[in-house]
């Protein structure tokens, strides 16, 4: 046999056993121990081995339990009642009222004669070829709406961050649009439109709060990956 050696084991008998092993390796004495039984036992020569039973399937079939194990826990609840209460007290505190479509979240309020809406929506990041090209910031948009005037901030913050920065402004008056970059504006120009957002409810909490319904958005979808894959033990 090319590329073959062979392992002579002897015994107390005059008989010899060959066994074929690949020359990297070296014969594991589970599995020398099961090819010296079969040949004692088709040659009626009695074996030096032990006749103790061999269980082989014990650990195949803990690992085979592994993953339905694993799906029996994960579809258990597991979203945090902590993220629940500090969103539901960022709401209230704000006069915020939210929807959810499939991929996206709003939260809407009036202030004075004001519409305030947040559109948090993550397929506004483009997916990236390679997960070493994910973008580290999450971007929202808000939108300040009066009778004859509209306000769009594209706003973003990056991870595990507290603070979200400006990155473009659109105002539209009438047929009149006209847009900024926010990298264009000074500090007082920047604190301006910060302390403008905040006191509509744009607070510095924003980044935690954008991220538990991106969180519970994740969950949903994974959840109903693992409840599907469920049945496959049904």
């Amino acid at each position: 046999m090319l590329g073959l050696r062979r392992i002579i084991v002897t015994s107390t008998a005059t008989s010899r056993l060959i066994v074929p092993c690949r020359s990297s390796t070296i014969l594991s004495t589970k599995y020398s121990s099961v090819m010296m039984k079969r040949y004692y036992s088709n040659n009626n020569v009695s074996s030096p081995v032990s006749s103790s039973p061999i269980i082989e399937n014990k650990t195949e079939n803990s690992k085979s339990d592994e993953l339905r194990e694993f799906v029996e826990d994960e579809m258990k609840d597991y979203q945090t009642d902590q993220d629940t209460d500090f969103l539901e007290i960022f709401l209230q505190k704000h006069s915020f009222e939210m929807t959810k479509d499939k991929n996206s979240y709003t939260l809407q309020k009036k202030y004075k004669d004001e519409q305030i809406t947040i559109n948090i929506n993550p397929d506004n990041i483009q997916e990236p070829l390679c997960l070493a090209e994910l973008p580290d910031y999450t971007p929202f948009l808000v939108h300040v709406t009066k009778p004859n005037t509209e306000l769009q901030l594209r706003c973003e913050y990056t991870k595990d961050s507290d603070e979200y920065k400006i990155k473009r402004i659109d105002v539209k008056s009438g047929n009149d649009r006209s847009a900024v970059h926010g990298s264009l504006l000074d500090e007082r120009a920047e604190d301006a439109f910060i302390n403008f957002l905040r006191d509509r409810g744009v607070s510095s909490d924003i980044p935690k709060v954008i991220d538990i319904l991106l969180n519970m958005r994740d969950d949903r979808e994974w959840k109903k990956f693992i409840s599907v894959l469920s049945t496959f033990w049904k």
